[in-house]
């Protein structure tokens, strides 16, 4: 069969003409972009809406005649490769809004990275670009996250960094715009603080690093001491030693937890995570973002200090497909600490059989062997909450797939671990 073939599901039928089905989708979507650029370079958007609101109902209709029962899955034109990365194109050069937001109608990628262009969220690249109207456009819809971190960095930090004397009044506007979606001007790139970047331009003067860092402090909370050792305070006085400005706490939001974790400042993270449950009216979603993160970057403390506050919290609990998401990474990356946690945390055998762990641990193994992913294993194969056999999409089990691939290791574990749970039966 071919090696197009898609993810399989259960239920495939094996008759099924994959390549024959890519050929066309191809075609399709070649066609369809082609058509979208034309309507770009003649300025209609009308004609736009037509092609990208015709393009997505033959494409659902495409999608819908794969086996497993796709039926026109949102999720499948949200990861239509070929259409994000036109998406992410467009943003690199100004447009008539109504392009970017008639796309947006059609298929919602405003807050979703874009693979083909670096992993970039669409306001990132447009603000590297310094297609500003573009910047606008996204600023401007309902729904845009204005604090989406992308290699470590807000839009706000990138903005600064990209500002010059002639993007100057352009960058202003912006900033407006920012702080009226909410945007958070602590956040850096874990090497200083966005203020810290405004003080060290040299592609603007002083007079217009005055009025923008003016504009920061009216606009922002402005927290100049709690992060980055204090260097903020030190550069904008070290500049403007005249300068007066009122010390601000800056407001601890999932955004900025989000990157005390990237950063791996997890002593920060713990100390200001009372304050943000305690401050959250709804913190359950959030609470799983943070332990997902946490977990798939192994950052045990974070782990611990959520677990240990959230273990009770049945809410998060009953969020079983999220969870076992975020254990088969932690088995796929080998991480004893986190996985260990997990088990002294969380009681419920269904968090841990949703997905065949053990199995991950097995495979990961066969393609690199670790002495992390060894322990991952062993702690799996001891936990009498966790079942050894569970088999994937294929029916294959752990054990299936290390006799198949001749794991002698692997093999006797698992059988000496299922001989010894019979014997304490």
């Amino acid at each position: 069969m071919s090696s197009s073939k898609p993810a399989k599901h259960v239920n495939d039928d094996v008759n099924f003409d994959y390549k024959l089905w890519n050929q066309r989708k191809a075609t399709f979507e070649d066609s369809l972009i082609r058509n979208l650029k034309s309507s770009i370079s003649s300025g209609s958007v009308s004609i736009f809406v037509n092609y990208i609101t015709d393009g997505v109902n033959e494409l659902e209709a495409l999608y819908s005649v794969l086996p497993g029962g796709s039926n026109g899955d949102e999720s499948q034109l949200h990861r239509n490769k070929k259409l994000r990365t036109f998406f992410g194109e467009m943003c690199k050069t100004d447009v008539e809004g109504g392009f970017l937001v008639e796309f947006l109608v059609q298929i919602p990628v405003s807050n979703e990275s874009i693979p083909q262009l670096a992993n970039q969220y669409p306001l990132h690249i447009a603000i590297g670009a310094g297609a500003f109207t573009n910047v606008e456009t996204l600023l401007n819809l309902p729904n845009t996250n204005a604090n989406v971190l992308w290699k470590k960095q807000t839009p706000l930090m990138l903005l600064f960094k990209v500002t010059k004397a002639e993007n100057f009044p352009l960058v202003m506007k912006l900033v407006y715009l920012l702080a009226s979606k909410q945007a958070d001007i602590n956040i850096g790139d874990y090497t200083k603080h966005p203020l810290s970047v405004v003080c060290g331009l040299t592609t603007i003067t002083d007079a217009q690093k005055h009025e923008l860092l003016t504009l920061c402090f009216e606009l922002f909370k402005c927290d100049v001491d709690s992060f980055f050792n204090g260097q903020a305070r030190r550069d904008v006085t070290a500049l403007l030693p005249d300068f007066v400005f009122a010390t601000k706490r800056a407001e601890i939001s999932l955004e900025m937890m989000k990157s005390l974790l990237l950063a791996g400042i997890e002593d920060m993270f713990i100390d200001e995570l009372d304050e943000f449950i305690q401050t959250k009216t709804n913190t359950t979603n959030e609470l799983a973002e943070l332990l997902m993160l946490a977990s798939s970057k192994g950052r045990s403390q974070g782990v611990e200090a959520i677990l240990s506050k959230s273990a009770n919290n049945a809410e998060l609990i009953k969020q079983i497909d999220k969870l076992s998401k975020v254990l088969k990474t932690v088995c796929s990356k080998g991480y004893p600490q986190v996985l260990e946690l997990f088990l002294l945390y969380i009681s419920q055998p269904a968090v841990f059989n949703e997905r065949p762990l053990a199995l991950t641990c097995v495979q990961r193994l066969y393609r690199a062997r670790t002495a992390e992913l060894e322990e991952c294993l062993g702690m799996l194969l001891v936990d009498p909450r966790v079942s050894i056999d569970l088999c994937d999409h294929l029916g294959r089990t752990a054990l299936n797939f290390a006799r198949q691939h001749e794991m002698n290791q692997e093999v006797f574990s698992i059988v000496d671990n299922e001989a010894k749970s019979l014997i304490r039966e």
